[in-house]
């Protein structure tokens, strides 16, 4: 299953902020979060993306890329937690500024627990999944879990049972960056 991502309250998606193409070397999901690197050689756009080398100075960019999925044949298989980004494609990833909000599956963070708690903090780590910590975090970045919800519904199929599915979204709020 793949990690999905919703924009809630974004400003680069308004101006208020850079959103960069860029590429990575290993395979992508919606919901990561990574550095923004260098111009690739002979690009003028397109940058490297890369996993952070330093979780407390670093700045976190989010991966949201359009799920576009071209192969129409079942229903189930358009699920959002079936798309992934291939390694060496193009894709998208925004700056994330003070007081953005968006919303990642549970499994775009490394927890403390079973879940993670509203109220504790997520931070960067050497991955591309964000880090939730109970305590005050003094990373660069550092985002509050507002909320848990689930989006999405279940379609009955008759015998063999049920498709697509619910998935549980952690609202983050963005602290610092």
């Amino acid at each position: 299953m793949a990690q999905v991502v919703r924009l809630d309250n974004v400003k680069a998606v308004y101006g208020g902020a850079h959103i960069h193409s860029v590429k990575s070397t290993e395979k992508m999901e919606n919901g990561s979060v990574g550095v923004v690197g260098n111009l690739l050689a002979g690009e003028r756009e397109l940058r490297e993306f890369k996993k952070p080398a330093d979780p407390t100075k670093d700045k976190a960019s989010l991966v949201a890329e359009d799920e576009i999925m071209y192969d129409q044949t079942r229903r189930s298989q358009n699920n959002l937690v079936n798309f992934e980004i291939k390694a060496g494609k193009a894709f998208r990833v925004y700056d994330l500024e003070e007081n953005d909000l968006v919303s990642v599956s549970l499994d775009a963070i490394d927890t403390v627990g079973e879940k993670p708690a509203v109220g504790n903090k997520v931070v960067l780590q050497a991955s591309h999944k964000l880090k939730e910590v109970a305590a005050e975090a003094d990373e660069r970045f550092v985002g509050r879990i507002e909320a848990l919800e689930h989006i999405g519904v279940t379609t009955v199929t008759g015998a063999p049972g049920m498709v697509g599915g619910v998935i549980e979204l952690a609202l983050i709020r963005v602290e610092k960056n």
